[in-house]
């Protein structure tokens, strides 16, 4: 959203009216989904509480777990790069771990 950040205006609507901001722009979220763009500052850390998987489904992190992936007490991604990744803490789970960005 670089546009974002060089127009004032596009920011602010982008922000008041997300959804309708990003169909004008090529992308549409899913049937039901709602937008919401929140601006980041300095001296702020916004955390995401994720919905949990419907019961008897695996998310995808327990999934990866099962299939042998690292475990949640990683703080570094293999190879120590974190490029492409994000850290996603689960307060459930007290544990956080680096994902790969979609």
């Amino acid at each position: 959203m670089a546009k974002a950040s060089e127009n004032d205006d596009f920011k602010a609507r982008l922000i008041a009216d997300s959804g309708t901001v990003l169909k004008e722009n090529g992308i549409e979220a899913p049937e039901g989904i709602k937008v919401k763009i929140i601006e980041g500052t300095e001296n702020a850390i916004t955390f995401i509480l994720e919905q949990p998987p419907p019961a008897g489904e695996l998310s995808d992190d327990d999934l990866e777990e099962v299939a042998g992936g690292i475990g949640g007490d990683s703080t570094a991604p293999i190879g120590g790069s974190t490029v492409g990744k994000e850290w996603v803490y689960d307060w459930k789970t007290k544990r956080g771990k680096w994902v790969t960005i979609k």
